[in-house]
């Protein structure tokens, strides 16, 4: 097979993969603002039908505890809050929601088998076979060599990892087959824009620490807040849309890995 045939391959065994963990639980990812995209494009019977299908989700992950974080919980109430989609199961959902006790930390770690879980998203998209704390050891080691605070240059968002928004509009996107990476393969993607990987290497380590320390060691957004603040020069807005992204996108960050481990 031919190198992008090799990558679809690799892709589909991660999104089979990710079905034996919580994901199969959670329909809806936070991030993707689902009611303004299908306004005008569904029924509204059709759209309803989905809605009562995520409440049915959601209390079935509740009864496997697995629970959504303050995070994601407050961003899907302010996307139904702020709809004008006339269904009941609308009203519904946003009642089941605001009675939505969320679990008390923002990373994978504290779901049901979330360190597995965050391990077979290092291993697809940084191709990281270590164990987490081997990758943190390598990590320091990269650290010590770009100590130097950084500006942050790119503003970050929620609508896609924050990797593919260091990347250059030159660099070809190339075509993945998971819509919650917005249909685009990451890794590969990142693999072909070796320079402007280059260009971000200091603010890149940083990030990767800061992904490890929310979804594998249990930082509380406040760690993660202060840990961003020692590296980078950052405002208030800019941490917490980092900190965001970083939770929406586990490991994402890590596509850039294998460039570091190069001679």
């Amino acid at each position: 097979m031919n190198e992008p045939d090799v990558m679809a391959h690799k892709e589909l065994d991660y999104l089979r993969i990710q079905e034996r963990y919580p994901e199969r639980y959670l329909p809806w990812p936070a991030y993707i603002s689902v009611l303004a995209n299908v306004k005008n494009k569904v029924s509204s019977n059709e759209l309803g039908k989905w809605l009562a299908f995520v409440e049915v989700k959601l209390k079935e992950a509740d009864e496997s505890n697995i629970r959504l974080n303050r995070l994601e919980r407050d961003t899907l109430m302010l996307q139904l809050e702020s709809s004008d989609i006339d269904a009941p199961s609308r009203s519904a959902l946003l009642a089941y929601l605001s009675n939505y006790k969320p679990r008390a930390m923002l990373g994978l770690h504290q779901l049901p088998n979330g360190k597995e879980w965050y391990q077979s998203k290092l291993n697809f998209y940084g191709a990281i076979q270590d164990s987490p704390t081997k990758v943190l050891a390598t990590l320091s080691k990269f650290d010590d060599q770009n100590s130097k605070a950084n500006v942050l240059k790119v503003m970050p968002d929620t609508q896609q990892p924050y990797i593919l928004e260091l990347l250059p509009a030159n660099c070809q996107r190339i075509a993945g087959l998971n819509w919650r990476d917005g249909f685009i393969n990451v890794p590969s993607t990142v693999a072909k824009c070796t320079k402007a990987i280059e260009q971000h290497k200091a603010l890149i380590v940083t990030l990767m620490a800061v992904d490890l320390g929310i979804h594998y060691q249990g930082w509380s957004q406040k760690q993660a807040f202060v840990a961003l603040n020692s590296k980078l020069a950052l405002n208030e807005q800019q941490a917490q849309q980092l900190i965001a992204n970083l939770v929406y996108f586990p490991a994402t960050i890590f596509a850039a890995y294998p460039h570091f481990l190069k001679p």
